[in-house]
């Protein structure tokens, strides 16, 4: 639940609606002899905001049963609306930093010790490295953890099928991501998002669908018909400082 804002826990911090400045190249420092002119570098820069998306699960119940619930169904369905929420914004947070279109990605050669090294490889020459996070589904989590070397030992002692650390490289397992692993410069990355909070209430109108339309839905008022919504919400903000923050190794099979 919650997997990437919870546990990453070295993002870039700001409010959500901050305008920032992107960075689109890396600034290079050089080293001179004494009474040697010294070399100027380039930045190039972009102008954007953080701005929030709101994430939310919500269901609904009749209000006889709502009030009938023991203390350990609440707490059971409570904490299935904060999962839902808790993914949906794992998947948003993908959505997001994913979305440029010079984001690098490459295809997996294959998920054995060999492939897997070298498709790591691939991506960590594509970032910038300061503090770096990797995320991959539940199921690559697992073969990542039982890969041996030669010798049989474990390829990646500090690994665990739950996640772990690969040469200083925090592993993360997320059920957002199904074919892809993610690469994350943490430090690249500006993050703002409230707890998830839970509410209830049987006076709204809602439209009965899980993909409501935009327009002119058909709403059902849950006071007429003696029901309950229940609804866990959440907004994030999540914005790339740099293009170098983020790289995707895709057609992972697991």
């Amino acid at each position: 639940m919650d997997k990437i804002l919870g546990d990453a826990n070295t993002f870039r911090r700001l409010p959500a609606r901050t305008r920032i400045v992107v960075t689109t190249s890396t600034a290079v420092g050089s080293a001179v002899g004494s009474g040697l002119p010294k070399p100027l570098t380039q930045l190039e820069f972009v102008g954007d905001a953080t701005e929030p998306t709101k994430c939310s699960a919500i269901v609904v119940v009749s209000k006889e049963l709502a009030e009938l619930l023991t203390p350990a169904a609440q707490n059971m369905l409570a904490r299935e609306l904060r999962q839902a929420c808790g993914l949906a914004s794992d998947r948003a947070f993908f959505d997001i930093v994913t979305e440029p279109t010079d984001t690098p990605s490459s295809p997996s050669t294959g998920m054995d010790l060999t492939h897997f090294i070298a498709d790591l490889d691939i991506a960590l020459a594509a970032i910038k490295i300061d503090a770096t996070s990797k995320v991959a589904s539940p199921d690559a989590v697992k073969i990542i953890a039982r890969m041996t070397g030669s010798s049989g030992a474990p390829a990646f002692p500090n690994m665990t099928i739950s996640g772990g650390d690969i040469n200083g490289i925090q592993v993360i397992p997320s059920n957002a991501l199904a074919d892809q692993m993610v690469l994350l410069d943490a430090t690249g990355i500006a993050v703002d998002g409230a707890t998830i909070a839970l509410d209830s209430t049987e006076h709204a109108a809602l439209e009965f669908a899980d993909n409501p339309t935009a327009g002119s839905p058909r709403l059902v008022s849950l006071f007429q018909l003696g029901l309950r919504g229940l609804r866990a919400e959440r907004w994030i903000a999540v914005k790339q400082l740099r293009s170098t923050a983020v790289a995707v190794i895709t057609n992972v099979t697991a």
